[in-house]
């Protein structure tokens, strides 16, 4: 049995397949970010920013799998402004919601915020609040057929900050810039290349028929 098994491996080895990862990447002010809203959102650009990405080439093998995540950055502050004659905090979230308008994974959305609350405040007073920059991270849901041709993602993003106190009157300016970028990562089975066999090879090969032809001799 052995012996059997061990002709069987030394067949395999001479022609295997190889599994193989090609990952494109496209973004929009990912780094520095932009005024946020953009992409077809109210206030913002008439249409949605477009990442497009190469569909896969076929001849390096075969598409086993399409793994798309979208990135989102946002960095976002506020300025708190307090007019209330009684001093009150407030409680203030900071942040975006970039959404997946159209192509494979449309629907999605990835929403990215930090909340804090402020000490009291004197009429007359006010407080800015430093978020800073916070990433976010999500998968889209896709198929494999869609990445056989060209593929194109409309995305846009809106701030999605909020101001609100348990009482008095305040008043929130806010500044908010967010980014997104999607990876696309192709996971296929290389396809070997068409080549006439190397002398060591085929010896290799004919090691391994003459063991099976040795087991069903012995048989």
């Amino acid at each position: 049995m052995k012996k059997h098994l061990l002709a069987l491996a030394l067949i395999a080895a001479a022609g295997g397949a190889n599994a193989a990862v090609m990952t494109q990447s496209q973004e929009y002010a990912y780094t520095a970010g932009t005024v946020t809203n953009w992409g077809a959102v109210p206030g913002g650009a008439p249409s949605p920013v477009e990442l497009t990405f190469s569909a896969f080439d076929s001849s390096l093998g075969t598409l086993d799998s399409v793994i798309v995540t979208l990135f989102g950055a946002v960095t976002s502050s506020a300025t708190v402004n307090a007019v209330s004659a009684e001093p009150f905090g407030a409680d203030v979230t900071g942040g975006a919601r970039i959404r997946v308008l159209s192509g494979p994974g449309a629907g999605a959305q990835l929403n990215i915020s930090t909340s804090s609350t402020t000490n009291p405040l004197a009429a007359g007073t006010q407080e800015t609040i430093d978020f800073g920059t916070k990433l976010g991270s999500t998968l889209l849901s896709v198929n494999i057929a869609d990445f056989l041709s060209d593929v194109t993602f409309g995305l846009a993003a809106i701030g999605g900050n909020s101001c609100g106190t348990s009482g008095g009157n305040n008043g929130c300016d806010f500044s908010t810039t967010a980014g997104a970028r999607i990876t696309v990562e192709y996971d296929y089975t290389v396809r070997p290349p068409v080549t006439v066999p190397e002398p060591a090879s085929m010896a290799l090969v004919g090691l391994g028929m003459m063991g099976l032809a040795a087991i069903r001799r012995r048989k």
